[in-house]
């Protein structure tokens, strides 16, 4: 949207662009890059090297959307992360494919942020790590909404929600084929099956977590 201004005496028109405006970059030049406005992929964004932090993109600013539109966000070379929200509050990160990333296809920190419409397919694929890798993973953040998500073949878990995570929202969401759980959650408290979260509607296909979808049971 823009704004436009007139000064009556002298017919005088100012256009304003309003924060945090959509725009869209040749997906090349995003690969190991921290965005710091809303950004709409066009295309395929095929990654093979990292920036330091070890990411496809960054997200650098609160409050601004990155929706890949339908696109994939591809690790073709030695890229450890996806999408990294870093301590970042009131992000959305809508309709990306992240696919192939050696730890985590999303990786979110901070508060209040929406992941929604997201395909995350075999990420996680470390195999020596000290952690559990994921398509997805919530650490030490709380008030954010997960929905209608579908994970699928990642190496660990699908969904994974760690550290001291609270009151997230997990809806929708579809894990299919992951190695071990479709969503996997390590906090305590008075939400679903004695997490801190809710959990509502997650739909559990073929994963292989020692014989049961998720863990604890009873989030999908």
């Amino acid at each position: 949207m823009i704004l436009v201004l007139t000064v009556a005496a002298t017919g005088l028109f100012v256009s304003v662009a309003p924060a945090y405006a959509q725009v869209e970059l040749k997906p090349k030049s995003l690969c190991g890059t921290t965005i710091k406005t809303s950004v709409t992929l066009t295309s395929n964004l095929l990654c093979t090297k990292s920036d330091k932090f070890g990411d496809a993109i960054r997200i650098g600013v609160n409050g601004i959307t990155l929706n890949c539109a339908g696109y994939a966000i591809e690790n073709t070379g030695s890229v450890d992360f996806g999408i990294d929200l870093n301590m970042r509050n009131h992000v959305t990160v809508e309709n990306c494919h992240v696919e192939y990333f050696y730890f985590f296809g999303i990786d979110v920190s901070g508060s209040h942020n929406i992941l929604k419409r997201n395909i995350l397919y075999e990420d996680g694929s470390c195999d020596v790590c000290s952690f559990e890798p994921a398509g997805m993973i919530l650490y030490s953040t709380s008030s954010n909404t997960v929905i209608d998500n579908t994970a699928t073949g990642n190496y660990h878990e699908g969904f994974a929600v760690e550290g001291s995570s609270s009151s997230n929202i997990i809806a929708n969401n579809v894990a299919t084929s992951n190695v071990m759980y479709g969503f996997y959650d390590l906090t305590s408290g008075s939400g679903t099956a004695g997490t801190a979260n809710t959990y509502t509607t997650n739909t559990c296909i073929g994963n292989n977590g020692g014989g049961t979808q998720s863990s604890p049971a009873g989030l999908c």
